[in-house]
């Protein structure tokens, strides 16, 4: 999840209007939620600025709760082993996943 979704989540939660933020940072009314829109992100040297006026901390923003910071034990090291396969074996294993996933969706 981006920085801004986050955002807008938190101030959401909090009955923060969106545009206040926007505004608060020195910025126009929609910038934030242009951001959303565009599929753009918070520079990290606003998440201070946006953490503040939410009245949360950047690790908030970031993700850095315990759940995401912890790996499960089934996905410890599953990056590191994909980054090694060649493109045609990443490729075979693209297909046989998403042969799977059609399998269950029709259980």
């Amino acid at each position: 999840m981006r920085y801004v979704e986050k955002a807008k989540k938190i101030a959401k939660k909090k009955g923060i209007a969106f545009t206040h933020i926007s505004t608060e940072l020195g910025k126009s009314r929609g910038y934030l939620s242009e951001m959303l829109a565009n599929g753009r992100d918070l520079p990290e040297h606003m998440l201070a600025d946006v953490a503040s006026l939410l009245g949360v901390a950047v690790d908030d923003l970031r993700g850095d709760s315990e759940n995401e910071k912890k790996p499960t034990a089934q996905g410890d090291g599953r990056r590191e082993r994909l980054s090694k396969l060649s493109y045609e074996d990443l490729l075979l294993l693209q297909e046989d996943v998403i042969s799977e996933l059609r399998k269950r969706g029709q259980k």
